[in-house]
C-alpha cells in the first residue's frame, strides 16, 4: 500500500519543496502541479531542488484561476498522472503547497490503511445545507458563470442578476445530485479511476466548466455517484471566516495544531518558520490528541471572530465601525463640569488626592488639554484641535479606549460642544457632576458691565445652561447636579462627592481643600445683571447641601 499526494502549488515554492521532501521521505508518492503563471525563472530552481528525489513527478501545467474550472482540470491531470505512474497507490490525497501535516505521517498512513475502502471527502447536499459562508450555493449549478469573478467583477454580478430576473435555470446532467464541500479530499483509487473514466465525464466537465467554484463541487458531486463508502469529512483542517476567507495559521498556533481534527492543516503563513521546523521534523510527535486543547483552540478563534464582527465596547476599528447610534465607550469615566471656575489648580489637587490624573478640557478651542500638558497622549492621540474635530465623538471613544485600564476623569464645559455634550449625557458609562451657573463667575472676573454685552453674554449662557439641564434631565449617564450656592457654601462636601465617586476607598478621610478662585462681590454682580433686565434663577444665599446629609446623595462609585 502507498499513498499518492496531489500537490497544487502556485506560490512560495521553497515551502512547497519542504513539504514534498517530507512526504516523500515518509514513503508517499507525490505529483506536483505548478500553476502555469509561475515563471520559468522561479520554477527552474524548484525543479532542480527536487530533482534528486524518487517517486516525485511533475504533472502537465495549467494556468489556474480561482473559482474557475481550470483548477479542477489541474486536479484531474495530477490525479491521472499519479495513478498511471504508481499502480500501488491505494488513496490519492489532495493538498496544496501551503498545507502542513499536524500528525506524524506514519499515523496518517495507518489510518488510511485501516479504512482502505473509504473515501474521505466533505460532500453536503447543495441548496439546503448552508455549507457556504455568504455568496451563491444552489445557484452555482443552475446559472451560467462565463465571467471571471476576480477579473470581471461587474460583468459577473450583472450576468448573475440578469439570469435571476429572467428566471433562467440550467439543466443538471442526469446521474448527478449537486453536492459541495472542502476541496481537500482523500479518495480511493477505485473511486478516482471511476471519476476519471466515467463515460459521461465530457458532459460533466462541460457542465462544471460554467459552474461557480467547481473545485468545491466537482469531486464532491461525482464521488457520490461512484463511491462505495463515503465519510463526509475532510482530513485537512481548514477554517473560513464570516466572509468565506480561509484562516491563516501562524507560529503561535503550534500548541493546538496536533490536537485538531484531521491530519493536515491549511493555510500556513509562509513566514511561520517554527511551524515548518516542528511539523516537518522526522521525529515530530505531538502526543495523544487533547479534547481540551481542541476546544480551547475553537473558543479562541470564536472569540477572535466575534471581536472582528461584533467588536468590543469602546473600540472602533475599520473592520467593525458601528452606526452612530450604537457607538459606545470602553469603561466608566468621570466628568467634572464647572469645577475649574470655582477652584484654583483643581487638577493638581485632584491628582494629589486620588493619584489619578485629571485631564483638562478635551474640547478646548485651541486644542486638547491632556493632563500634565502632554502633546501626544496614550494611543498616539494628538492634542491638535484640527485632528480632534475631524471626528469629535470618535476622539472621545478612542481616548477612553486608550485609557481603558485606568480610571479616567476630565473637565468639560458644554457650551460650544453641543454634540459631545449630548453624547456624554446619553452614555451610561459617564458619571457627571455638574455645578450649575458657573458661567456667572467667568463674566464677573472678566468685569462684563456694558449693558449690551451683558444681555448678549447672559442670553447665550442661559440658553446653553438650559440645553444642558434638559440633556441631563433625560440622561442615561449617572448625573449629580450641584447648585452654585452649594458649591460655594459647602465645598468640602461637593469635593467629597468627587472622591467618593472615583476612589470610594479614599472617601471620609481628612483632606485639605483646593484654593477658591476669587468670587468676592458675586452677590453685587448678580444684582447688576438683574438691574440690566436679566431674570436669573441663581440664589447663592440658599445652599441646599446641609452638614451630615450631603454624602447620602453622592453618585454611586465608578465600576472597576
Amino acid at each position: 500500500m502507498s499513498i499518492g499526494i496531489s500537490l497544487l502549488v502556485h506560490a512560495n515554492l521553497d515551502r512547497a519543496e519542504q513539504l514534498a521532501r517530507r512526504l516523500l521521505a515518509a514513503g508517499c508518492r507525490v505529483a506536483v502541479h505548478v500553476d502555469a503563471k509561475v515563471s520559468d525563472t522561479e520554477l527552474a530552481p524548484f525543479k532542480t531542488a527536487l530533482g534528486d528525489l524518487d517517486h516525485l513527478d511533475f504533472a502537465p501545467r495549467r494556468s489556474c484561476e480561482w473559482g474557475e474550472f481550470s483548477l479542477v482540470q489541474a486536479q484531474l491531470a495530477t490525479a491521472r498522472h499519479l495513478l498511471d505512474a504508481h499502480p500501488d497507490i491505494t488513496h490519492v490525497v489532495q493538498l496544496s503547497g501551503s498545507c502542513l501535516p499536524t500528525r506524524p505521517i506514519t499515523e496518517f498512513q495507518q489510518f488510511l490503511e485501516k479504512y482502505a475502502d473509504t473515501d474521505f471527502i466533505e460532500s453536503t447536499l447543495a441548496g439546503g445545507a448552508n455549507w457556504i459562508k455568504g455568496g451563491l450555493e444552489a445557484e452555482r449549478f443552475t446559472l451560467y458563470f462565463p465571467f471571471s469573478w476576480t477579473r470581471q467583477r461587474r460583468r459577473f454580478d450583472a450576468f448573475v442578476e440578469l439570469q435571476r430576473k429572467l428566471k433562467y435555470s440550467r439543466k443538471i446532467p442526469d446521474g448527478l445530485v449537486p453536492h459541495i464541500g472542502s476541496q481537500w479530499w482523500a479518495l480511493t483509487r477505485q473511486t478516482l479511476l471511476a471519476i476519471l473514466d466515467d463515460p459521461q465525464r465530457p458532459e460533466y466537465d462541460r457542465f462544471f466548466a460554467k459552474s461557480w467554484i467547481p473545485d468545491e463541487s466537482y469531486f464532491q458531486t461525482t464521488a457520490r455517484k461512484h463511491s462505495r463508502k463515503i465519510v463526509s469529512r475532510s482530513l485537512t483542517f481548514n477554517r473560513f471566516d464570516f466572509q468565506g476567507k480561509p484562516m491563516v495559521f501562524y507560529d503561535d498556533h503550534l500548541r493546538y495544531l496536533g490536537h485538531l481534527s484531521g491530519y493536515f492543516v491549511r493555510k500556513i503563513w509562509p513566514g511561520a518558520d517554527k511551524l515548518y521546523e516542528k511539523l516537518l521534523a522526522p521525529d515530530y510527535a505531538p502526543g495523544p490528541r487533547s479534547h481540551d486543547k481542541r476546544e480551547a483552540f475553537h473558543a479562541m478563534i470564536t472569540q477572535s471572530e466575534s471581536r472582528r464582527t461584533i467588536g468590543r465596547a469602546g473600540l472602533v476599528m475599520q473592520s467593525c465601525a458601528p452606526k452612530p447610534s450604537k457607538r459606545s465607550t470602553a469603561r466608566p469615566y468621570l466628568v467634572l463640569e464647572g469645577f475649574d471656575r470655582i477652584f484654583a489648580r483643581i487638577g493638581q489637587w485632584f491628582e494629589g488626592q486620588t493619584h489619578i490624573p485629571l485631564h483638562g478640557h478635551l474640547y478646548g478651542k485651541t486644542g486638547v488639554n491632556f493632563a500634565h500638558g502632554d502633546k501626544v497622549h496614550t494611543g498616539n492621540q494628538s492634542n491638535s484641535a484640527k485632528i480632534r474635530d475631524y471626528n469629535p465623538i470618535g476622539f472621545l471613544i478612542s481616548f477612553l479606549w486608550n485609557n481603558r485600564h485606568n480610571k479616567t476623569a476630565f473637565r468639560f464645559h458644554s457650551s460650544g460642544n453641543r454634540h459631545i455634550a449630548q453624547f456624554i449625557a446619553d452614555d451610561p458609562n459617564a458619571h457627571i457632576i455638574h455645578i450649575q451657573s458657573t458661567w456667572v463667575l467667568e463674566m464677573m472676573r472678566e468685569n462684563i458691565t456694558e449693558p449690551a454685552e451683558i444681555r448678549s453674554r447672559v442670553q447665550a449662557y442661559v440658553a446653553s445652561e438650559n440645553r444642558r439641564r434638559k440633556d441631563l434631565a433625560n440622561a442615561r449617564a449617572q448625573v449629580h447636579l450641584v447648585s452654585l450656592a452649594d458649591a460655594l457654601a459647602n465645598p468640602a462636601q461637593v469635593l467629597e462627592m468627587v472622591i467618593a465617586d472615583i476612589r470610594p476607598d479614599l472617601s471620609h478621610q481628612p483632606r485639605e481643600l483646593p484654593e477658591f478662585l476669587p468670587h468676592d462681590g458675586l452677590e453685587d454682580y448678580l444684582q447688576l445683571l438683574r438691574n440690566n433686565g436679566m431674570k436669573l434663577d441663581i440664589d447663592i444665599k440658599k445652599p441646599h447641601l446641609l452638614p451630615g446629609t450631603s454624602l447620602d446623595a453622592r453618585p454611586r462609585p465608578m465600576a472597576e
